[in-house]
C-alpha cells in the first residue's frame, strides 16, 4: 500500500474514519448503525496494536 507506511498506521486510519462515521450516525439518530460503527473502530484498533512495532508490510 503506498499511502500507508504500515498496517499499524492503516488500521488507526480506518478506525478513526469508524469513530467519526459512529459520531454522525450519533447525531442523525441511526443507533443501530452507530454501533457497528464503533465495534468496527474497536476491531480495528485492536488490529493496530498486533501490528505496533512493525515496519514496513
Amino acid at each position: 500500500m503506498g499511502f500507508f507506511k504500515d498496517k499499524e498506521e492503516m488500521f488507526n486510519h480506518r478506525a478513526d474514519r469508524f469513530s467519526r462515521e459512529a459520531d454522525q450516525y450519533v447525531r442523525e439518530g441511526k443507533t443501530e448503525k452507530a454501533e457497528w460503527a464503533k465495534e468496527q473502530e474497536f476491531e480495528n484498533r485492536e488490529k493496530a496494536d498486533k501490528y505496533k512495532g512493525q515496519d514496513g508490510w
